[in-house]
């Protein structure tokens, strides 16, 4: 939502202004819902689907149970979703490996024996190093390359 296709299948590192317009996708997704009241509790998940669990996500830093349910349960959903998938940014760490920074440990817990009782939700994740080197958090806009 809101980030170039272009940025999403570049092989090469991204830029900056790459990064941060990633970093700001939660925030767009959350500005199209705005008009949607009905919609405020999605909104919120949208929001937060990049927050970690131990703080460290963004738009808001939010940590452990300020974080809304819905979005660390999106979190894993979506992490596992860009393992299996044809993504460029995919990432090289299954859920188990984020359990208790990325993930909420409860909601890894759960998946996990939702993957065990139906193993055809089990795809392989893609190989290391295919397309660009895949980073283990995405960096809030203050942390992007080339920023002071």
């Amino acid at each position: 939502m809101g980030i170039d296709p272009a940025t999403l299948a570049k092989a090469a590192p991204v830029s900056a202004a790459e990064w941060r317009a990633v970093n700001r996708h939660a925030e767009a997704g959350a500005e199209m819902l705005a008009s949607f009241p009905e919609l405020g509790r999605a909104r919120e998940l949208v929001l937060a689907h990049h927050e970690w669990f131990d703080g460290t996500g963004y738009p808001r830093g939010l940590a452990g149970e300020r974080l809304p349910f819905g979005a660390r349960v999106i979190a894993v959903a979506d992490t596992w979703d860009a393992m299996i998938t044809g993504r460029a940014h995919r990432w090289s760490l299954p859920p188990a490996r984020g359990r208790g920074t990325q993930f909420d440990p409860a909601v890894v817990d759960a998946f996990r024996r939702v993957l065990e009782a139906q193993p055809e939700l089990a795809a392989p994740p893609r190989e290391e190093g295919a397309g660009h080197a895949p980073r283990v958090r995405a960096p809030r806009p203050e942390e992007a390359p080339g920023s002071a």
